[in-house]
């Protein structure tokens, strides 16, 4: 990561005013990947220049995540989608692709 990304997150990061719950006061979501009934991964931030996204589970202890691709076929199990590549990030192991993130 260049020095400018460590920068600019610490900067956003630091004019949040973290609670004694994890949570990020004043942090807005700009989009949400729903897991269930009571969790969504939250997207926050997409930093374009770096390739990274600024997401959490349910808005608490956001992270930096690589943004990257897979192949349509390992979301859709659909053999005609193997040479398409979605955007997204994984989230631990769990990709989350673009598409399927809701605007807020």
């Amino acid at each position: 990561m260049s020095g400018g990304f460590a920068a600019g997150s610490a900067t956003l990061l630091s004019d949040m005013g973290e609670g004694s719950d994890g949570f990020l006061e004043g942090l807005k979501v700009i989009g949400v990947f729903a897991v269930c009934n009571t969790g969504g991964i939250c997207v926050h931030a997409i930093d374009h220049t770096e390739k990274n996204v600024l997401a959490s589970m349910n808005g608490k202890d956001p992270k930096w995540y690589p943004i990257t691709e897979q192949p349509l076929s390992e979301i859709t199990g659909e053999e005609k989608d193997a040479k398409t590549m979605e955007p997204g990030f994984f989230f631990g192991s769990f990709f989350v692709p673009f598409s399927e993130v809701m605007r807020v």
